[in-house]
């Protein structure tokens, strides 16, 4: 990608005053990518903008950061995240109660794409409860939901050790994002039930007081302590 737009980013405009370049969720990309893409921003001819779009900026390197101007932009309005939902579930046949639509907007914290994808996620689940319960569980980050499923699996320590010294967020939003995956879990029922019951068990305080070093030893718990 990035040989390409390099190999683009000198040719003059066509049919206008600038040529502009977006990069969707580039906080997803490797560090080779950012170091690779810091050098075409140091190397920008005037006519050539970069849009580097994502919803975590803090994952971009601090050299890209203090070399772009940060645009906020500004959720939608529940109202108009209620119309969206409404208009795709009947479309899609999708049955939802008014608080399973109230819980997606209020995870989407404004984001239309994030609304539609839990909406995605609900489509195959039927019941209010479960419902709830899947939008719960993904609430959180991408790391939060892996270290939910490392657990379940009773992968090693260092697996979960690693997740964890990865993982930026809230140890108070990673705990409520695995008690919203293993209460899922539970209303499955099966073999599995178990398991999560002893996961949530362990999860059940808050780690207000204890912060990281709580999360660590719950998971330690629940790895080892099993």
């Amino acid at each position: 990608v990035v040989r390409d737009i390099r190999s683009k980013m000198h040719l003059a405009p066509m049919g206008g005053k600038t040529r502009v370049f977006l990069l969707d969720e580039v906080s997803r990309a490797t560090t080779d990518f950012q170091n690779a893409m810091l050098k075409l921003l140091e190397d920008t001819l005037p006519f050539v903008y970069f849009i580097l779009a994502t919803t975590e900026p803090m994952k971009l390197l601090s050299t890209i950061r203090t070399r772009a101007t940060e645009v906020k932009l500004l959720p939608l309005d529940a109202r108009i995240m209620i119309e969206l939902i409404d208009r795709v579930a009947t479309a899609e046949e999708i049955v939802l109660t008014g608080e399973v639509k109230d819980k997606i907007v209020t995870t989407a914290e404004g984001s239309p794409r994030k609304a539609l994808v839990l909406l995605g996620q609900v489509a195959s689940v039927s019941g209010e409860e479960d419902q709830l319960a899947v939008i719960e569980a993904s609430a959180g980050s991408p790391t939060a939901i892996e270290i939910a499923r490392a657990l379940m699996k009773r992968s090693p320590w260092s697996t979960v050790a690693k997740l964890l010294k990865e993982c930026q967020d809230d140890p108070e939003s990673v705990r409520h994002v695995v008690l919203g995956y293993f209460g899922s879990v539970m209303l499955g029922g099966g073999k599995t039930a178990r398991r999560a019951f002893e996961v949530v068990d362990i999860f059940s305080k808050p780690f207000y007081d204890s912060k990281k070093a709580g999360l660590v030893a719950a998971c330690f718990e629940a790895i080892e302590g099993a």
